[in-house]
């Protein structure tokens, strides 16, 4: 279909639910476009990045900010000693 996978599905689950759950005519319509619409979109933004989603997932857990300094309670750090071989 041309996006990935997980989206598409959770798409699709989506336009279901309209399409099972709410009686009514214009739910159903607006569940086909949301499902065509929204398939647009995720086609259009597969195509800029492929693994945009798995990426955002795995982003999830690191935090918002790295401070540019080490911790107060971080061990000091020996340089080794250079030593020429002239």
């Amino acid at each position: 279909m041309g996006a990935e996978r997980e989206l598409v599905g959770a798409n699709a689950v989506l336009f279901l639910v309209l399409l099972i759950g709410v009686p009514s005519l214009w739910a159903k319509l607006l569940g086909l476009l949301v499902f065509l619409g929204g398939h647009f979109g995720i086609r259009l933004a597969s195509k800029k990045d492929s693994q945009m989603f798995r990426t955002f997932i795995r982003s999830i857990p690191y935090q918002d900010f790295y401070p540019a300094r080490p911790s107060t309670r971080a061990n000091p750090r020996t340089v080794p000693e250079f030593r020429s071989r002239l």
